[in-house]
C-alpha cells in the first residue's frame, strides 16, 4: 500500500551512489543510479535522539554507575559520553499484525513471518534481488517527508517508491526496524583527538565476492558487533557530522565503508580492544600493510584467492586479527536486544502504541553510548595509536615514521599506555560502545 503523493519539491540535490569494491579505483556503480530526495506533505515516522537525560559532568554518578556492566563499577574514575548525533542505516522497516487478528505470536517474529514489508530500498529500487540487501542512511527526521527514486546520469528518475502508511493501520501491533549500522558523534570536550569523534557500529553488513559485488544475488548479509572508526585526526573539521555535510546516500559499500567530510574521503578501520584507535584490520589496505611488516596473523595466497570468488567470511581477517577487535555492547534491561529477531536477524522490534497513529517518534536513548576510564577524574579519553596511520588523503597505509620507530614486527608491538588516560584493559582501565536503548511513541 503507498502513500499518496500530495504535494513535493526538490529537497536539496542529487546524491551519487556509489558501489565500491575493495579497489580504491573501482569503477562507480554499473547502473550510475542517482538518489533524488523531495519533500512530501505526508504523515510522519520520525527518528529522534533523545537528550533528556544526558549529563554534562565529566564523572559518571552512583545511579549511572548501577546501569553499567561490573568492570566499570571498580572505583576507577569513569565518564560516560552521550551521543550529540546519530545516524542509522537501515535495510527494511517491517510490521507485524496482532496475534489474534492472524498476526504471529509474540516472540516468533521473524522478517519471513512479517505481515507486511512498508520500505526495503533493495527490493523497491532495484528488484527482489537485491531485498534486503541495499541500505539507506536515516538520521534525526521524518522519514516520510521523502520520496526515493533511483535515476540515470542525466537526472531521469527511473524508479522511484515511498514509505507504505500501513503502520497507521491499528490491526498492526509491532514495528520491525532491520539495521545496517548505527553511527553516533561526539563532544570534543570529552576526547583528544577527533578520530574518536565519530564511531560506527557494525550490525548487519552487506558481503560480496570481490569481484562481484553488483551482482545483488551473490550478496549476503550477516550479523556482526563490532566498532568501526576513522585513524585521521582532522576527519570533522566542522560541528556538524559529515553524513549532514554532504546529504545521504542510498546505501553503504560493504568493504570500504566511505563518509565524505569536507570533500575529502576517509576510510574506516575497526576499533582495536586494547587501544581505542585504528587496528591494523582495515578491510581496504589489511593486505597492503601486511607485507610492510613480519609476524603478523594473515591468509596465505591460496587462502586470499579463494576468498576472492566468496561473499564471505565477513570481514576478511584472520582469527587472531578478529580477536583484537573491539565488540559493541548492548544498554542494561533493553529488551529490545532479547529478541531472537535480534540476535538472528538484526531487527529492532518495538510496539506500536495502540489507538489513532498520525505521527510514531522512535526514540533512541544514546545518553550512555561511550563509557570510558581514566587514572584521574575529569580526564579527556586519549587512544593508544599502536599502530599510526599516516595522517594524509590515502590515510589507509601504516606511517613510515612510526614503523621505523617502533619496528615492523608486530608480534613485538607494545599496547601499554603511555599515559593515564589512554584504556589499559589488561589492567582494568576499561572503556567500551553501547547500542541506544529504543523506545516509540504515537501522536
Amino acid at each position: 500500500m503507498q502513500m499518496k503523493i500530495t504535494t513535493f519539491s526538490v529537497f536539496a540535490c542529487m546524491a551519487l551512489s556509489i558501489a565500491c569494491n575493495p579497489n580504491k579505483d573501482a569503477d562507480k556503480d554499473r547502473n550510475g543510479l542517482l538518489m533524488l530526495a523531495f519533500v512530501l506533505d505526508a504523515a510522519q515516522i520520525n527518528f529522534k535522539l533523545d537528550k533528556s537525560r544526558v549529563s554534562t559532568q565529566m564523572r559518571a554518578t552512583s545511579s549511572e554507575l548501577s546501569n553499567l556492566p561490573e568492570r566499570f563499577r571498580d572505583g576507577k574514575p569513569t565518564t560516560i559520553v552521550p551521543s550529540k548525533a546519530f545516524s542509522m542505516d537501515i535495510y527494511r522497516i517491517l510490521l507485524w499484525k496482532k496475534p489474534e487478528l492472524g498476526g504471529v505470536a509474540r516472540g516468533k517474529e521473524t522478517i519471513a513471518n512479517a505481515d507486511v514489508t512498508i520500505m526495503d530500498v533493495g527490493a523497491q529500487g532495484t528488484g527482489p534481488e537485491a531485498a534486503g540487501k541495499v541500505s539507506y542512511r536515516v538520521q534525526e527526521e521524518n522519514i516520510l517527508k521523502r520520496m526515493y527514486a533511483y535515476g540515470d546520469q542525466n537526472g531521469n528518475i527511473t524508479t522511484s517508491w515511498t514509505v507504505g502508511n500501513d503502520w497507521k493501520d491499528p490491526t498492526f501491533d509491532r514495528i520491525g526496524i532491520e539495521i545496517s549500522q548505527i553511527g553516533f558523534q561526539y563532544e570534543m570536550t570529552y576526547l583528544t583527538s577527533k578520530s574518536n569523534r565519530m564511531i560506527y557500529l557494525e550490525t548487519k553488513p552487506v558481503a560480496a565476492p570481490q569481484d562481484e559485488y553488483s551482482n545483488f544475488k551473490k550478496r549476503e548479509t550477516v550479523p556482526v558487533d563490532y566498532v568501526v572508526a576513522f585513524p585521521l585526526k582532522k576527519n570533522t573539521d566542522s560541528d556538524t557530522p559529515c553524513t549532514d555535510q554532504t546529504g545521504q546516500a542510498p546505501f553503504s559499500p560493504p568493504y570500504s565503508e566511505i563518509l565524505a567530510c569536507n570533500g575529502t574521503l576517509y576510510e574506516q578501520f575497526y576499533v582495536d580492544k586494547r587501544t581505542g584507535g585504528p587496528s591494523i584490520a582495515n578491510r581496504e589496505r589489511f593486505r597492503n600493510n601486511v607485507f610492510r611488516t613480519v609476524n603478523t596473523p594473515t591468509f596465505s595466497d591460496a587462502e586470499w584467492d579463494a576468498l576472492y570468488l566468496k561473499a564471505l567470511p565477513y570481514p576478511r581477517f584472520p582469527q587472531a586479527i578478529l580477536d583484537t577487535m573491539l565488540r559493541w555492547e548492548t544498554p542494561a534491561n533493553e529488551k529490545v536486544y532479547d529478541h531472537n529477531i535480534w540476535k538472528t536477524e538484526r531487527v529492532v522490534l518495538l510496539d506500536l502504541p495502540s489507538g489513532n497513529r498520525k505521527k510514531v517518534n522512535i526514540v533512541l536513548d544514546a545518553s550512555q553510548s561511550f563509557v570510558y576510564q581514566t587514572a584521574t577524574a575529569g580526564s579527556k579519553f586519549e587512544m593508544n595509536e599502536v599502530p599510526k596511520y599516516a595522517n594524509t588523503v590515502e590515510s589507509t597505509n601504516l606511517d613510515s615514521s612510526w614503523l621505523t620507530t617502533f619496528g615492523n614486527n608486530y608480534s613485538a608491538w607494545s599496547y601499554a599506555p603511555k599515559n593515564g588516560n589512554q584504556p589499559d584493559p589488561a589492567n582494568g582501565r576499561d572503556f567500551g560502545y553501547f547500542l541506544p536503548k529504543f523506545s516509540v511513541t504515537a501522536e
